[in-house]
């Protein structure tokens, strides 16, 4: 059952298992806020501009973010970590400060128009040593890779470094002649749009793909030497538009078909082989797995939490979420811990621990083993395609990964200890079969619903390869996959995100409530999206939406949002003049449907909470500003106004946020020229209260409340400096207590293991028992004076050794 504002937009959608969602829009000072309230309350905090300024969490949890005059991000904050961003002339530096010390830094060198990457130097340093990676491009896809270790990190180490790692990738496509061509590993030719032919640089192999009109994938062959060795056929119900058989002919001899079962809802409900049942599958009111071949129960809470599973094996295991949502302990062995971004940074499963480390841009950039030292460095040198992986560090194995795709993203092959590997994907990018050079079969793997491998036999040593379903980086420690697109990882046998995962259009710019398209899908929070299996029909519904008026419908009118598009999507480096505001194609295209479809910003707010869609809201025609100097002026259309005129063009507002009231600071002075004012009615057609009292200083405090809806907290008699002193002072007092009982209760439900700080065990018996350490106090880590966004950030502050 969906609510509805006067607009039509959603407000409140009630599940079937009574869960209830809400959604709610509220305007602000040079702003607004998007309110979820359901399986916690979240909000979203946008400037005037659609900036996304801040994230809340309801525990212990904000992410802040802080824009130049340009609207580029300078820096972000959140969990103790803090993200800077410079733009010099022909470069641009990221660096992330880590709490417990570690360093993470990416440079990006321009050419001198300032469009094309010369250099990129990623190095992370961890107290020890640093991890440098050095990328010099050639060309817009060619590059040279070095990888180096070092206790010291200096500018010319990246020219003149000895290191065994120096690699080439190169990958050209051209429409003309029709042709895909990577030098180092293989040649694709396209002789039709339905015909793909992979062919290794001696010709031995060759892959040949066909897809059908619908551009599905029809037919798969390897041949080694001419000699036929695999046929994969795919066979699709064109009447649900579902794929509903795969089969294969390995080496002419052995032949079998998996064949795929659906229900009315195009549900996948059974898997077999050859007709016999190799996985099945039944579903609750709210499109959850409730029943598997693998789990004889799987319960849900009313948010769609799982709460319990129980195997076939009538193993129970018990899962346990943090107060924001995210999984935090199944049956008290499995232990994990996200940032507020929902992305994994360790995992405890026993005496395995496993540390993650991701980038600005929320990639995963190592996996480390901290007992053993071990790591996985993932390295993404693709400057169109910024979420593929290109290269693979395995410090165990001591060799480099190299991957290749084709124009469509999908795995090809691999090269690794200088042999190269021949990857056959199914039509979402699954790798079902890996050769090597030889022709001889590596790997074959097949794969259930979402992505659980059902099937897996190793023809030679097993490799490492760590892609499986849909293409996605697979983690095995885990069983989980991680998401491409936002890198948070879901279970591959249930279909489950460990961490709430709102739709993305939910943190777009926005200037109104988010559409939601499905409503059973979109709020569920953990379930994968259907279109990971579901693409082909997906794909194909697509086809037939594709003229412009539904366009223009899907943009909103907003044609700003289809320029962002193109700059990001893989026809167009971002970095690229062709697309520049004095461009050709900007000036003859985008300007003309900028002049007659203008976008749709909210206008400057200056009222502190406000219904969009209210017409006897105070605030309507009334108007709150915040000039330079954090003075407040207020402008009026009524004659009724001078209460307010008086009380705020003399005030100031104190750069402190919270959720719902703006803090006033004014003299005591101005206090006696509002008196007569006081124990009037103001207006009848709103209801003011008036709350003061005074204190021991003298000061006097005042709340006024509009409409029940709007709070001003006005404090008079004081100064602007004392004033912002004393909630720097308050916040300290009252995050240092919250330190340390949250660092308390963390170590004691969590096998005593610490988090963003190392403590002896010593530290640890001492502050279990007392709830503190006393060699040690908490003081702010980023001085709130110049970082005001971030003073009431819980996050905000380092352990300090007393002297």
């Amino acid at each position: 059952m969906l609510r509805k504002d006067s607009t039509g937009s959603i407000t409140g959608i009630i599940m079937p298992n009574q869960a209830e969602h809400t959604i709610e829009y509220r305007t602000y000072f040079n702003g607004y806020r998007l309110i979820y309230s359901g399986l916690h309350t979240q909000i979203w905090e946008y400037d005037s501009k659609s900036n996304l300024q801040r994230i809340y969490f309801p525990f212990q949890r904000i992410i802040t973010y802080k824009y130049d005059e340009n609207n580029r991000l300078i820096y972000s904050f959140t969990d103790g970590c803090k993200i800077s961003y410079k733009y010099l002339n022909f470069q641009k530096q990221i660096h992330i400060e880590y709490p417990r010390g570690q360093i993470y830094e990416q440079i990006y060198e321009y050419n001198n128009n300032n469009s094309l990457l010369n250099n990129f130097i990623d190095y992370y340093y961890d107290k020890y040593s640093y991890i440098i990676l050095f990328i010099k491009y050639n060309t817009i896809n060619s590059f040279e890779l070095r990888l180096i270790f070092s206790k010291e990190y200096h500018r010319n180490f990246l020219e003149n470094y000895s290191t065994i790692y120096q690699l080439n990738y190169t990958l050209n496509y051209n429409e003309n002649f029709g042709y895909l061509q990577s030098s180092t590993f293989i040649r694709l030719t396209y002789p039709t749009i339905y015909e793909c032919y992979i062919k290794d640089n001696l010709n031995f192999i060759t892959i040949s793909r066909r897809i059908d009109e619908y551009k599905r994938l029809k037919e798969i062959n390897f041949n080694y030497k001419n000699q036929k060795r695999l046929n994969m056929e795919f066979i699709y119900n064109n009447k649900q538009l579902l794929l509903e058989q795969i089969k294969i002919s390995l080496n002419e001899l052995e032949k079998y078909t998996y064949i795929y079962e659906y229900d009315y809802l195009k549900r996948l409900i059974n898997i077999k082989k050859n007709q016999n049942s190799i996985d099945y599958y039944q579903y609750d009111l709210n499109n959850n797995l409730n029943l598997t071949k693998s789990y004889q129960s799987i319960q849900y809470n009313q948010w769609n939490q799982i709460i319990q599973i129980i195997t076939n094996d009538n193993l129970t295991l018990n899962y346990k979420y943090d107060l924001n949502g995210f999984l935090h302990i199944i049956s008290n062995n499995k232990l994990y811990l996200f940032n507020s971004y929902g992305l994994l940074i360790k995992y405890k499963y026993n005496q395995l621990i496993i540390d993650y480390i991701y980038d600005n841009e929320q990639r995963l950039i190592m996996k480390l083993y901290p007992l053993t030292g071990y790591y996985l460095r993932f390295i993404y040198g693709n400057q169109q395609q910024r979420k593929l992986i290109t290269h693979i560090y395995n410090s165990q194995l001591k060799f480099m990964t190299i991957i290749h795709y084709d124009n469509q993203n999908n795995l090809i092959g691999f090269e690794q200890n200088d042999k190269k590997f021949f990857i056959l994907t199914d039509s979402i990018g699954s790798p079902l079969f890996i050769y090597d050079n030889n022709g001889l079969l590596i790997q074959e793997k097949f794969y259930g619903l979402y992505g659980q491998i059902l099937t897996e036999k190793n023809f030679q040593d097993k490799i490492f390869f760590p892609f499986g379903y849909a293409g996605l980086l697979i983690d095995e420690d885990l069983n989980c996959a991680f998401e491409k697109f936002h890198g948070k990882l879901y279970d591959l046998n249930l279909g489950r995100y460990l961490v709430p995962n709102f739709p993305l259009t939910w943190i777009n710019k926005q200037t109104y409530l988010p559409n939601i398209n499905n409503p059973l899908n979109d709020m569920n929070l953990y379930k994968i999206n259907d279109e990971i299996y579901n693409i082909n029909e997906i794909f194909f519904q697509r086809l037939h939406q594709n003229d412009i008026l539904s366009q223009l419908q899907n943009l909103n009118y907003d044609f700003t949002n289809l320029y962002d598009s193109m700059l990001s999507s893989p026809y167009f480096n971002n970095q690229n003049t062709i697309l520049e505001d004095n461009s050709l194609i900007y000036s003859s295209f985008f300007s003309y449907f900028n002049e007659h479809y203008t976008i749709n910003y909210p206008n400057k707010f200056t009222y502190s909470i406000a219904h969009i869609q209210n017409e006897n809201d105070f605030w309507i025609n009334r108007t709150l500003s915040i000039n330079s100097n954090n003075q407040i002026e207020f402008i009026s259309f009524t004659l009724y106004d001078d209460l307010f005129s008086i009380l705020f063009n003399q005030s100031y507002l104190i750069p402190y946020r919270q959720q719902n009231h703006i803090y006033v600071l004014q003299n005591l002075n101005s206090y006696q020229q509002l008196k007569s004012y006081l124990n009037q009615p103001l207006f009848h057609q709103f209801k003011i209260n008036i709350r003061q009292q005074t204190n021991i200083n003298n000061l006097i405090d005042m709340d006024l409340i509009i409409s029940n809806t709007t709070i001003f907290h006005i404090k008079f008699g004081s100064t602007y400096d004392d004033e912002y002193q004393y909630l720097i002072d308050n916040n300290l007092s009252q995050m240092i207590k919250n330190v340390w009982q949250y660092e308390r209760t963390y170590l004691m439900e969590n096998f005593r293991l610490y988090y963003l700080y190392t403590w002896s065990q010593n530290e640890i018996d001492e502050l279990i028992s007392n709830g503190y350490l006393t060699n040690y106090t908490i003081v702010y880590r980023y001085d709130p004076l110049i970082y005001p966004e971030i003073i009431d950030d819980p996050t905000n502050f380092i352990f300090k050794m007393k002297t």
